[in-house]
């Protein structure tokens, strides 16, 4: 015969353990808010560089990647995606700012050029 007492036992022992699973399981992992701040705060940076002229590709895959993060599913793996994402949009709004700062030296450099040729130039002129 099935002894009841423990059969009981059993099945209550194994609805808590499912209890417990399922509370884990619906446990959400937080989202990576941090993540999102630094990418925000790198976004500003290249703005103020001015990527939104000089690095326009670079500054808008870094949007959207940061806004692709911020859309992410609420649960675990939708906070491993953003964080990922954040941390991929901060890379490329650095990226933006530095293709920002290279292409105003280079600007810098060609009108320093082009004042040394008019230099030469008039130099030149000027020697009989």
């Amino acid at each position: 015969m099935i002894d009841l007492k423990h059969s009981s036992l059993a099945l209550t022992a194994g609805a808590l353990c499912l209890s417990v699973l399922g509370i884990a399981g619906c446990a959400t992992t937080p989202m990576p808010t941090d993540h999102f701040a630094l990418a925000h705060a790198s976004i500003e940076r290249a703005e103020q560089a001015g990527a939104t002229e000089l690095a326009p590709v670079e500054l808008q895959a870094a949007r959207d990647k940061l806004a692709a993060a911020e859309a992410s599913p609420k649960n675990s793996a939708g906070a491993v995606a953003a964080a990922r994402l954040a941390d991929e949009a901060q890379v490329d709004a650095r990226l933006a700012e530095a293709s920002s700062q290279a292409a105003r030296s280079r600007r810098a450099a060609n009108e320093l050029d082009r004042s040394l040729d008019a230099l030469r130039a008039e130099t030149n002129r000027s020697t009989p």
